[in-house]
């Protein structure tokens, strides 16, 4: 690191310039590799060490225009970095990874530090180039690109003739899944498959501190590669979108973000011969399986998250895909899991919170479709250590989700608060409810319980209501506003309890038959229904329910055969519409989603979190 700092003190941030064609370039640009930071501590170390140097580079930069050297060897020399591969010329390689990391520590002092058209004039000083700085600007980023699509890791090369857009999403949802785990600095083997993988060794173990303890900042990882890979795809992806760029019909037709679209675009591989197929579907082709088995494995990231919300949302060959899919199991928990232990980790969190709405959005999608919501009954699920509430055996996988989203009903009321959140949860459990089949007992319980203990909450701000109506005038004016919020809270209250009736309505009209458990739990907290059933604002939703309990009740004094009791009922009960929630994607959800991903991007790597605005807002390049 001081060999590194002493070459850049002496001759790259001087005043006296060099030319392109001097020798101390070829020096300059061969020191060990090792010399380059691996960790996160590290090259925080480093920066702060060359801070003054940088300083001086960029005032002496517009003068003698050192930069050109390292970006004009990034542009100019990729063919023969892809020809030195088969030469074994390891010089050439050990200068290209110097290289890059030199353009690396330079381009991120600039971003960090400097304003646009300061980083502009980085670009356009003079040199013997005859680019003007937008071209530089594009094939510096196109170059870094084929990099990445051309120089292999192993022995094992990705040969595609499609668009750039298209080859790169598909190369890093490669890397993303291959989860390569980062090389040792003394690892045996060839010399040049061990110098190209130290090209993204160096870039993406940056990011990371591989020696750091578990309770650093920054989580230890195996794979800084697959990681790094899926935060650049959605950074991408999520460039020049409607959103971002006005959602006018204008600006979706001028501004189209080619790796977004090959991202949607993306379908699985049908069959074993794809002979007659055309170049542009055989291009679009992906392994769907072994996408979806790494995205439910890393479910516990936010990025890994994030990038099963944009496929499920807009790409419909992967939806149909994982709906299709007899693993279900393997994604769902791991979602439940998520919303399960929120409220142990929520406090003062806002990450979990942001991953807590991801995990539900997903369920909500899920739930959209009536063969997720059939198949999650009918996979059954012995053991689920991580439900501390009550050892459970025998459940079904549907039956567990309905326990894990009423525990986080229960947990917003109670604490966050918050309308979003349990607005999805029960437009969730609506869009199920006409499936619930053979309910776990337990299962039951809690979907009353939760109705009684919001009813009671209800009754006890409806009662503070009244009392303040009874109360002087002068007591009314003093807590107008208080009792502004206590009524917004009923009437949330109430939109709550009669979102549950409906979901109780719906299981009972369309799987009566099915859920003997139900009923057995109507009729013992038959009591509980009572007040509501003369109640102008549930009478409706309860009528259904009276019935079931009054024909079951009267029915169990009597000791004749019961078969075709639940039929008979089941044409008493009055037939509501179909509970049909869709996930819409609006505005302010756009941008929630937008900052997750730069909020991830920036906690995980070395960029200043300081520049995330003007960062996103002015730099958008998109590389067709």
């Amino acid at each position: 690191m001081i060999d590194i700092y002493y070459m850049f003190e002496c001759d790259v941030v001087s005043l006296e310039p060099i030319s392109e064609n001097h020798p101390f370039w070829n020096g300059f640009l061969s020191f060990q590799s090792s010399l380059i930071p691996m960790g996160y501590e590290d090259s925080k170390k480093l920066e702060e060490i060359i801070e003054p140097l940088a300083k001086r580079f960029i005032l002496n930069n517009l003068k003698n225009w050192k930069f050109w050297h390292p970006l004009g060897s990034v542009l100019k020399k990729k063919t023969e970095l892809i020809a030195s591969q088969h030469l074994e010329s390891s010089v050439f390689l050990l200068q290209t990874c110097n290289n890059l990391f030199v353009l690396r520590t330079c381009m991120k002092f600039f971003i960090e530090r400097i304003k646009d058209e300061d980083l502009e004039a980085q670009f356009e000083a003079q040199s013997e180039s005859s680019e003007n700085v937008n071209q530089r600007f594009e094939l510096l980023f196109q170059s870094l690109i084929d990099t990445i699509l051309d120089i292999p890791l192993s022995s094992y090369k990705l040969i595609m003739s499609s668009p750039k857009a298209m080859a790169l999403i598909r190369s890093l949802l490669t890397r993303f899944m291959d989860r390569m785990e980062m090389t040792e600095r003394n690892e045996s083997g060839s010399l040049v498959v061990g110098i190209a993988s130290g090209v993204f060794n160096m870039f993406s173990s940056a990011f990371y501190d591989s020696s750091a303890q578990e309770s650093s900042d920054k989580k230890v990882t195996k794979t800084p590669l697959a990681d790094f890979s899926l935060l650049l795809l959605l950074v991408l992806v999520n460039q020049c979108t409607p959103a971002m760029m006005g959602n006018t019909e204008e600006i979706e037709s001028k501004y189209k973000n080619p790796f977004r679209s090959a991202l949607f675009r993306l379908r699985g591989i049908q069959g074993d011969s794809n002979e007659a197929l055309s170049e542009d579907v055989k291009e679009e082709q992906f392994d769907f399986a072994k996408l979806f088995k790494s995205i439910w494995s890393t479910l516990d990231s936010d990025e890994s998250t994030l990038l099963l919300y944009l496929l499920l949302h807009q790409n419909d060959c992967f939806r149909i895909h994982v709906l299709a899919s007899s693993d279900m199991d393997l994604l769902v928990i791991p979602l439940l899991k998520t919303l399960y232990r929120a409220p142990t980790k929520t406090s003062g969190n806002h990450h979990i919170n942001h991953h807590v709405y991801m995990s539900l959005i997903i369920l909500l999608i899920l739930s959209e479709d009536d063969l997720f919501n059939t198949s999650v009954h009918e996979t059954m699920i012995k053991n689920i250590e991580w439900y501390s509430e009550r050892s459970l055996t025998d459940i079904s996988l549907g039956g567990t989700l309905i326990l894990v989203v009423i525990r986080t009903i229960q947990f917003n009321m109670l604490k966050m608060r918050d309308k979003y959140l349990h607005t999805n949860c029960l437009a969730a459990l609506a869009n199920m409810s006409s499936q619930f089949r053979r309910l776990h007992s337990y299962v039951c319980q809690r979907i009353i319980s939760m109705f009684e203990t919001l009813a009671k909450k209800h009754g006890r701000i409806m009662s503070s209501v009244q009392y303040a109506d009874d109360e002087s005038e002068v007591s009314i004016h003093v807590d107008d506003e208080s009792i502004g919020d206590t009524m917004a809270d009923a009437e949330v209250l109430e939109e709550v309890l009669k979102m549950i009736l409906e979901i109780i309505n719906s299981c009972l009209v369309h799987q009566i038959k099915n859920n003997p458990n139900l009923i057995y739990t109507l009729l013992y907290k038959r009591d509980l229904f009572a007040p509501f059933a003369s109640h102008p604002s549930f009478q409706d939703l309860t009528q259904n329910i009276q019935t079931v309990i009054n024909y079951f009740g009267s029915k169990l004094d009597q000791t004749q055969e019961k078969k075709g009791t639940a039929l008979t009922v089941d044409e008493k009960l009055i037939k509501f519409p179909d509970l049909k929630f869709k996930y819409v994607e609006e505005e302010k959800t756009r941008r929630f989603f937008y900052s997750l991903y730069m909020e991830s991007y920036y906690g995980k790597t070395l960029l200043e979190s300081s520049i995330y605005n003007s960062f996103t807002s002015k730099r958008v390049i998109i590389v067709k």
